[in-house]
């Protein structure tokens, strides 16, 4: 049977197959008959100077490399035949020691007797120690990576058990953030070199469960969006790409800039008009009206919805984010800047610790035992203390919290100190009226100088802590796992770890119920309400104040605070706003005597307040008499050119001091609630 004839098709592919080096060859020929066609006279010269150029710089360096080298004893001129050279060779080789750092000594001395010359040494740059230390530091930071809490999430350098740190973005973006703010110069590949061992790039991050709220949802849609228009993928210098001025200002990371605070001044690029109707979809955290539970569901909306939506979370996601920076660098600031008489006291509660057993028994495993542990970094300025409190409460409300906490300040506080605590800002635990009242009354039991409580952002707060509570459990786990010792409750859990040599105490649910009945709950039930109480990262007491005062971040700037005072105190309108490295104090006041001024007031009379630094006009509602008499005043605020009441009332005590003087009653000017003052 005949062969079928081959297309021609075929044939020219065959052919192309066959003769691909020399059809390539011809290509490139022709191709530079084509480009020495295009050029002009000009060029082909000034090309062919430099080429010139060239050869001789290299004719130059082969000649001063030929003069520099050493001339080579000419082996033939000793022996006369190469293998009377080689049997030589030989006899020498064997004659030498065979361990190879004794071999190279007898060499080297026998290169320095006969004076041959030794081979320079290869010089390259080298990283200074400091510069070393600095990225591994960086690295550690609680803003780039954070320890994870898993009992199995360890690594082994040098044999030695370490908690795994994850980072919280890639690694050029690490990069990049170190070099912005060292200023030193180290290339990605060594930057990447001199990660530790225990730190995990961002790709092998496990699933994670502690994820902010506010983060994930922006980074969804934000992602979703930059597939199909022009707006950048979400990262860690997003908001300096898209939002801020360019270049940034140190000004526009605190929100003080004129020009990028306002979001209708930002430069996100809005989409082009023949995607608006395409589809995107992303993944959205939700609260379920009716469970009251925390869900994520995939959306499929428009490019047009998507960009809304977007637009609607910048502002408080700006705020957020601001936030989150601002606390971290005061947390590290605080740190750094430690005095004699200073303790940071930085604490959360770990996942509890649940009691299993290597091989238990099916009614076991349904009735198992679980054990508190709240871990506690203690900072001074000469060292750092790390311990944990275990307990059998499994509640972690007021009640636990304020015995846990009284404890630690039995412990480590003297009278005098000032102590920072920093933590989470979780409502069922620590961000809540009872405590704000139980800084008031630490303070005092303890003569205090200060006690402020500091609060990260929402679900930024992760520290050493976090990894504390890992290695615990880690270790209990480990012995009940080699079955080398039974944990049942919360007395075997704290027998086993004290062998890892971590300071572990024990407080019983019983010592804590009797505590918080003795000396804590009618006063705390007693704590009144505080409006606003969320918007709150700091809130201070102090030896020398009565009742404790609240600090916000007020709108998109971090440097400026709105001081907040609750304790049966609200905060004015128009509060005036203050540096978080200061704390609100009163103003110089008017020449006179002020005692005497209030002295002077009665229920009813029009008087002009002092608060911190701002003045308000208000009316006397009541005068509480005593060794230290307070006058109520409800305030009124400016609207204009003019005064009006505020929605919502504000009547608080005033000291003496802060009344200014008496004013006349005010005169409508209309009739929608505007007053003037003859007098102010």
């Amino acid at each position: 049977m005949p062969r079928p004839k081959k297309s021609q098709a075929l044939n020219s592919k065959n052919y192309r197959i066959k003769h691909a080096g020399t059809l390539k060859e011809k290509e490139r020929l022709r191709s530079a008959r084509r480009r020495k066609q295009q050029k002009s006279e000009a060029t082909i010269k000034k090309e062919r100077e430099q080429g010139r150029l060239r050869y001789q710089a290299w004719c130059a360096r082969q000649k001063a490399a030929a003069d520099a080298a050493v001339p080579e004893p000419d082996a033939q001129d000793a022996y006369k035949t190469k293998q009377a050279t080689s049997r030589a060779l030989n006899k020498a080789r064997d004659a030498l020691p065979r361990t190879p750092s004794r071999r190279q000594t007898i060499l080297m001395r026998l290169v320095q007797e006969n004076s041959l010359p030794l081979p320079k040494p290869i010089v390259r740059c080298r990283l200074p120690d400091e510069v070393i230390m600095d990225v591994t530091n960086f690295f550690l930071r609680d803003d780039i990576s954070q320890c994870s809490p898993g009992r199995k999430e360890y690594v082994r350098v040098d044999n030695e058990p370490i908690q795994k740190r994850y980072l919280l973005m890639s690694l050029k973006e690490v990069h990049n953030l170190f070099s912005r703010e060292s200023g030193h110069i180290v290339s990605l590949s060594k930057f990447c070199e001199l990660r530790p061992k225990h730190v995990v790039p961002f790709g092998n991050t496990p699933v994670y469960s502690c994820c902010c709220l506010e983060h994930e949802n922006f980074k969804s849609v934000c992602n979703a969006l930059s597939q199909v228009t022009r707006l950048p993928a979400y990262s860690s210098d997003w908001l300096a790409t898209v939002v801020y001025c360019n270049p940034a200002t140190p000004r526009c990371a605190v929100g003080l800039c004129d020009v990028c605070s306002s979001s209708d001044s930002h430069r996100i690029p809005n989409p082009d008009p023949e995607v608006l109707e395409d589809g995107v979809t992303f993944r959205f955290w939700q609260r379920n009206e009716q469970s009251q539970r925390m869900e994520q569901d995939a959306r499929a909306v428009t490019v047009d919805t998507a960009h809304k939506l977007l637009l609607a979370l910048l502002p408080k996601f700006i705020v957020h984010e601001r936030t989150r920076v601002h606390q971290s660098a005061a947390y590290r600031d605080r740190k750094a800047a430690l005095a004699e008489d200073e303790q940071i006291f930085h604490f959360d509660f770990s996942e509890n610790y649940t009691c299993a057993h290597q091989d238990a028994t099916q009614q076991a495993y349904w009735c198992q035992n679980q054990v508190t542990i709240f871990t506690v970094a203690v900072y001074r300025k000469s060292c750092s203390i790390m311990l944990a409190l275990v307990s059998d409460s499994t509640d972690h409300t007021k009640s636990t919290v304020s015995v846990l906490l009284s404890y630690l300040l039995r412990r480590f506080a003297t009278p005098g100190q000032r102590v920072r605590f920093w933590s989470d800002g979780p409502a069922s635990q620590f961000k809540n009226k009872f405590m704000f009242h139980f800084t008031e009354l630490a303070c005092r039991e303890f003569e205090l100088a200060e006690l402020s409580w500091e609060f990260f952002a929402t679900s930024h707060g992760k520290g050493a802590i976090d990894g504390l509570g890992g290695t615990l459990k880690r270790f209990a786990w480990c012995e009940v796992r080699t079955r080398n010792a039974i944990v049942q409750d919360a007395e075997d859990f704290v027998r086993v770890v004290e062998k890892c040599d971590i300071d572990c105490h024990l407080i019983k649910k019983c010592d804590i119920q009797q505590e918080y009945a003795d000396r804590f709950q009618p006063a705390l039930l007693a704590a009144p309400e505080i409006p606003g109480i969320k918007k709150l990262h700091c809130w201070v007491a102090t030896s020398a104040a009565p009742r404790a005062v609240g600090y916000a971040l007020s709108g998109v700037a971090e440097t400026a605070l709105n001081p907040v005072q609750s304790t049966r105190h609200r905060a004015p309108v128009a509060a005036s706003s203050v540096t978080p490295s200061t704390r609100p104090e009163t103003q110089g006041l008017p020449p006179g005597q002020p005692g005497s001024i209030a002295m002077q007031l009665t229920v009813g009379c029009w008087a002009l307040v002092n608060y911190f630094g701002e003045s308000f006009p208000g009316q006397v509602e009541e005068i509480k008499s005593g060794p230290e008499m307070e006058w109520k005043v409800n305030v009124m605020v400016k609207s204009g050119g003019s005064f009006v009441w505020p929605r919502r009332k504000d009547s608080i005590y005033y000291a003496a001091e802060d009344i200014l003087t008496i004013l006349q009653p005010p005169v409508p000017t209309d009739s929608r609630g505007h007053f003037k003052f003859s007098d102010f």
